[in-house]
């Protein structure tokens, strides 16, 4: 029996399917019973809804549309708000009762209200009873439902009782909690609230997803203590953003000190570089103009010499070609009368060898022998006349489209003038005749007789066969000739065809009597109408008119040409002339048109003639034309010598010795050589197996070392070039000439340039990173700056001033006060980290701290659950196993404090630099502590592969797991049924209820406990098994079944449910209640 508070009664007005109801609560068991639709599961959400009030409500019923607490009131008619009370009288000891409701409008608005006899409603009031219970008769007004504030009234006025009535749960919560009506403190937070419904919710079977350990965790912890958690870590980043914007100025003036220095020091040794390759290159261009003004002087001296002597010899080669020009000259009238002898000569015996070999090629080309090619080129001069005729006919033929039928066969011959019109008459009858077949056999006439045989749908006899073929042919239909044509039709062939009168049968065909006239019908030689088969009758028709399509277009073409001939032979004057020709063409076709038969008979005959001199005109003209070809070359090679040395001549360009040249001469000293030599010239020309050949080669060889007097003063003017840059240089460095050591080792272009483009590339890269440096840092300042070259004056402006405080520093002296600066803001940087990171260990030491609460209760609840009393149907037992495999590793936590506070203790000694300090100087860089929390992890121990957010590293449920079975008696995890599952979860919310308010620890708090037990009927033996942790936990149950179930009179009331059928709303008739003997039993 349920110790005191218990529920006395549930009372309820205005509401579906418990439109004005009271319901007396046995103290340990009341049961509803019905039919679905009778409103058992409501009597659940009736209870949670007074409870839990409308915020929090969530029914677990299934149903078409879901149950809000607005659609629980009764409607009736018209547009007005409904209205509806549920509440309960609660027994706090005997006979002392308040009252705890719910007031509800089909608007959706509620309230939620306390009934009892005295006027203090704070949290630390107590409740006073009164000692009657109250019905919901006593909440109606003349037989009406009031609103709440009226109703207040009502109970004052009617009972004395003082009513209030709250929208927000918090006071009416902790009201009931300081009263001992709930056993929990729901007004702590929203958290507890949904936690305690949805443990009265997972009662009435509202599903649990038991198979996710996030869902398991979420029920029983809820998620509370994540958000606190958040919050405390939000308030710390808000607490800290001071500190935070510190460290990041710090952080930025370190950056941007140390990007100072590092672009600083890059710009110094860039000047250093630049200094070093600048002398370098001075040094070595001093010595190259040295050396190159020595060198220009000799060249000069050469190129003095060969301008004299490329002088002396241009004037003996043009001494030699005017001598040689004339001596040629004096050849050229023997050479050409030599050329004319052998010109005629040759062309006597040109002719005779060109006409033999133009009859040798006629020879090849008609196979024959002189003598025969003779007698072949007579016998085309007797049959000219035929050959003529031949080609005139046959461009006829051509000209008219019909060569190619004619002119390859023999039709046409002598005979075909006499016979020409009785071809074209055959063929046009035969054309007739395959055009009337066509018709025949066209199965798409239906007058035809192979039309009406096809559609018969049967074989034809061969009789039967032959008679349609014989009549077939004979163009013979089943209509009546029209247009006066007098001929036979067969308008019924079915009475001929079925009636067939034979008199006598042969072996090719039989005698037809036809009423006294006989007729022979042959046979048909292959029958078609013997098989039934319509399409092979069909193909077969369609083939002959495919082959009657074809001979008609043979014929068609036949009677065309034969008609075009016809035609053409009509305008022949002579045509028997003209045909014999034609006649004779395959005699004739040898003699196809060639030159040959344009020769006269004497030329023929000088042909033969000159074949019998073959081998004497063969060497004659050999010999003449070899004598030819020799004067010729003669003659072409004095005539060409002669042009050519013209030519060289007019190319020849002597030196002239002005003053510039003598004005060399005297300023370098030159001594002028005399070197004429022409005879010398000569000699060596004349001597040489080709003269001209060596005289070209000459002429070239001087002309290309010929030096122009520009070249001389080029050459001259470098020497002064040279001069004035050594000069320069000097002028502009004066310490050159100082610095610079005496050194023999040539210096070259190749060796200069490199060193120039060392120091170019040096004082270009300084040069730029000169610009760099004062555009980014000195920003307007800049183009002060931009002509200068003082490192050590912008130094002075871009650095702060507390780096020049001192003394006058030396360009080496600046780089190592940057750096003493550097650590001063380091060290203030390193004591704002330590702050963040104390911070950061506080919150997760709570983390810490929370996980290991959660992972107590949660192994007290796996400890409850599967105790020997809390047995499952088939000796099964709910199992809850606590794992760490997918969770996030929980000793980074612990780790992390170690450190933390390690690190805090060795800074407190002022040494802010020790190397111990790993974790705080590796979390130093990193600003905000949601990185700094993060990397926390992956220094202590998480996996950087996880990737974990804040909010999951702040969330206790990220480093552990729950897994909820149920296990049989040998330990092998079983799905379970329906009814197993329900225990478990049943077991689960009696040990969650538990867990709404952790701080109470073990304590057991009196107070109402409800165990609503939906289709206990369907839960078998775990029935009894809820049935005695009910008892032994103090809780009233509230079974919702179809049929009562395991009935105990002593202690247990039933309730009958029964829809009311005979009205459209949804309301009952009056619930039938059984009560069990509880006085007697009680006592």
């Amino acid at each position: 029996m349920k110790r005191y508070p218990r529920i006395k009664r549930l009372s309820t007005l205005g509401i579906v399917h418990h439109q004005s109801f009271d319901y007396d609560f046995n103290p340990f068991r009341t049961d509803f019973v019905g039919e679905g639709g009778s409103g058992k599961s409501m009597i659940a959400d009736i209870l949670q809804l007074i409870f839990v009030g409308s915020a929090a409500f969530h029914s677990p019923t299934d149903s078409s549309e879901p149950r809000k607490p607005k659609t629980m009131v009764l409607r009736t008619d018209g547009k007005g708000t409904d209205m509806g009370y549920a509440f309960i009288n609660v027994e706090l000891n005997k006979d002392a009762f308040v009252i705890i409701g719910i007031y509800l409008e089909s608007t959706g608005s509620s309230r939620s209200f306390i009934i009892q006899q005295g006027e203090n409603f704070e949290p630390e009031d107590e409740l006073l009873p009164f000692n009657k219970a109250l019905s919901f008769s006593d909440f109606l007004k003349d037989n009406n439902i009031l609103p709440i504030e009226d109703l207040k009234n009502h109970i004052f006025d009617t009972k004395g009782y003082v009513c209030e009535s709250w929208t927000r749960l918090d006071k009416f919560h902790k009201l009931l909690f300081e009263n001992y009506i709930i056993p929990v403190d729901l007004s702590i937070n929203q958290e507890s609230l949904n936690s305690y419904a949805k443990i009265i919710q997972a009662f009435s079977r509202e599903s649990l997803d038991i198979k996710k350990s996030e869902k398991i965790q979420e029920f029983l912890f809820g998620n509370d203590k994540e958000k606190e958690l958040k919050l405390d870590f939000d308030k710390a980043v808000e607490e800290l953003s001071g500190d935070i914007r510190q460290f990041e100025s710090n952080r930025d003036e370190i950056d941007m000190l140390t990007h100072k220095q590092t672009e600083l020091q890059e710009l110094l040794s860039l000047k250093k570089d630049r200094d070093k390759a600048q002398s370098n290159f001075l040094n070595t261009k001093f010595h190259y103009l040295n050396q190159q003004i020595e060198k220009s002087k000799m060249k000069m001296e050469q190129r003095l010499n060969s301008f004299f002597n490329n002088r002396y010899a241009l004037i003996g080669i043009k001494n030699f070609a005017e001598t040689k020009i004339e001596e040629l000259k004096l050849n050229i009238p023997a050479l050409d009368e030599e050329f004319d002898k052998a010109s005629a000569a040759r062309m006597l015996w040109q002719v005779k060898s060109n006409d033999l070999k133009k009859y040798f090629s006629w020879m090849q080309h008609f196979e024959k022998t002189g003598k025969e090619l003779s007698e072949h080129y007579h016998n085309y001069r007797k049959n000219k006349q035929d050959i003529k005729r031949i080609e005139e006919f046959k461009s006829l033929l051509k000209d008219s489209g019909i060569y190619s039928f004619f002119g390859k066969n023999d039709k046409l011959n002598k005979d075909s003038l006499l016979n020409i019109a009785e071809t074209v008459n055959t063929i046009e009858k035969s054309l007739e005749e395959k055009k009337k077949l066509k018709v025949l056999n066209n199965l798409d006439d239906t007058s035809s007789l192979a039309h009406w045989a096809l559609n018969l749908k049967r074989k034809l006899s061969p009789k039967e066969e032959s008679v349609v073929h014989k009549y077939q042919n004979d163009n013979i239909t089943t209509k009546e000739p029209i247009n006066g044509i007098k001929s036979r039709y067969i308008p019924d062939p079915k009475l001929l065809i079925e009636n067939l009168q034979v008199t006598k049968d042969e072996d090719d065909g039989f005698w037809l009597d036809l009423g006294g006239v006989r007729e022979y019908i042959p046979y048909v030689q292959e029958p078609i109408f013997d098989t039934g088969n319509s399409d092979k009758i069909k193909e077969y028709f369609s083939n002959q008119k495919a082959t009657l399509d074809n001979d008609i277009k043979d014929l068609e073409k036949e009677f065309k040409n034969w008609t075009i001939l016809k035609g053409l032979l009509n305008k022949l004057e002579n045509q028997s002339a003209y045909l014999l020709s034609w006649e004779l063409r395959d005699v004739n076709s040898k003699f196809d048109k060639h030159e040959l038969y344009e020769e006269t008979a004497d030329a023929i005959k000088r042909y033969l003639k000159l074949l019998d001199e073959d081998e004497k005109i063969d060497k004659g003209f050999k010999k003449a034309n070899k004598t030819y070809k020799n004067i010729d070359k003669k003659r072409s090679d004095n005539s060409s010598i002669i042009n050519g040395l013209e030519t060289s001549l007019k190319t020849i360009s002597i030196p002239e010795i002005d003053d510039d040249v003598n004005q060399l001469t005297e300023k370098y000293k030159y001594q002028v050589k005399d070197t004429d030599d022409f005879e010398s010239l000569k000699r060596t020309l004349n001597q040489q197996e080709s003269f001209y050949d060596a005289f070209v080669t000459t002429l070239h060889e001087e002309s290309k070392n010929e030096i122009a007097i520009e070249d001389l003063k080029f050459e001259d003017k470098a020497i002064e070039v040279f001069k004035a840059d050594l000069q320069k240089l000097v002028d502009d460095q004066p310490e050159v000439t100082l610095e610079t050591n005496a050194d023999d080792r040539e210096v070259t272009l190749e060796a200069l340039d490199a060193k120039d483009a060392i120091n170019s590339e040096c004082q270009r890269q300084y040069n730029h990173k000169y610009v760099l440096v004062i555009k980014e840092f000195l920003k307007e300042k800049a183009n002060r700056y931009i002509q200068t070259d003082d490192f050590k004056q912008i130094c002075s402006e871009i650095l702060p001033p507390e780096i020049f405080s001192e003394k006058d520093l030396e360009d080496d002296e600046i780089i190592p006060r940057i750096k003493k600066l550097l650590d001063d803001i380091n060290i203030k940087n390193k004591k704002l980290n330590i702050r963040k990171l104390q911070k950061l260990t506080s919150i997760v030491d709570k983390v810490n701290t929370e996980v290991s609460e959660q992972i107590y209760y949660s192994r007290k609840i796996r400890d409850f659950i599967d105790a020997d009393d809390k047995t499952i149907t088939g000796g099964h037992r709910a199992k809850l196993s606590i794992n760490f495999e997918n969770s996030y590793p929980r000793g980074w936590m612990e780790d992390f404090i170690d450190k933390i506070r390690e690190d805090i203790r060795v800074s407190s000694e002022n040494n802010l630099f020790n190397d111990l300090q790993g974790v705080s100087n590796e979390l130093e860089k990193y600003t905000s502590l949601e990185e700094k929390m993060q990397e926390a992890f992956y220094r202590c121990g998480g996996s950087r592969n996880l990737k974990p957010k804040v909010l999951e590293l702040l969330n206790p449920k990220s480093y552990y797991g729950l897994n909820f079975t149920i296990q049989s008696f040998h330990g092998k995890t079983n799905p379970g049924s329906t009814s197993q599952t329900y225990a478990a979860i049943a077991l689960l919310c009696i040990a969650r209820l538990s867990l709404i308010n952790r701080g109470a620890k073990d304590k057991v708090r009196d107070g109402i406990r409800i165990m609503p037990i939906d289709e206990a009927a369907g839960l078998g033996s775990n029935f009894d098994m809820l049935y005695d942790i009910a008892k032994a936990n103090d809780y009233q149950i509230i079974s919702l079944s179809i049929q009562p179930y395991k009935v105990d009179m002593l202690n247990q009331y039933i309730y009958l449910l029964h829809n009311n059928l005979e009205e459209s709303d949804k309301v009952n008739y009056e619930p039938v209640p059984i009560f069990g003997n509880f006085e007697n039993n009680s006592k």
